[in-house]
């Protein structure tokens, strides 16, 4: 018997941005029924994180131990290829994946998207409100920037 880790689907990217890699993504069918976008802001709807990046040619997004791109960012003029939109991403919907924290996060944490960066952060819990969940954090996080391990599960919590 083998044991299945993740569930991954590829998707649109349904807007001309660059996308980093192991950041949230939303839906958006504008212009694909299966398309994607950065996310709208703190606490959008949740599609799955982004398993690879979309980038022009010879950009990397990985620099000293950190990722450094932020999602959501215009795709440069003159750049090869001309445009991001349109292309397949890669993306996890349920399962095991590493994300970029916003902030510090707990191991065991609940964390929703953070911003337009579509990195994550712990759930805040206010009461009444209601909260489009990642997942559960694996790994703790000790600062922006850092990589951990979050048990994708995506649903809606009420405070």
């Amino acid at each position: 018997m083998s044991d299945i880790t993740a569930i991954d689907q590829s998707f649109h990217l349904d807007e001309n941005v660059e996308i980093g890699k192991f950041t949230c993504l939303s839906a958006r069918a504008t212009n694909y029924t299966d398309g994607c976008v950065h996310p709208a802001g703190a606490n959008a709807a949740f599609l799955g994180i982004a398993q690879e990046s979309i980038l022009p040619d010879a950009m990397a997004d990985y620099s000293g131990g950190q990722y450094t791109l932020t999602s959501g960012t215009a795709w440069p003029a003159g750049s090869i290829p001309t445009t991001g939109q349109g292309r397949n991403i890669r993306t996890r919907i349920f399962g095991i994946s590493r994300v970029v924290a916003n902030a510090p996060i707990a191991r065991g944490a609940v964390v929703i998207v953070a911003a337009t960066s579509g990195y994550v952060e712990t759930c805040p819990a206010q009461a009444g409100t209601t909260y489009n969940v990642v997942g559960i954090a694996i790994d703790a996080a000790g600062a922006q920037g850092d990589v951990i391990r979050v048990l994708v599960m995506p649903y809606l919590y009420k405070a």
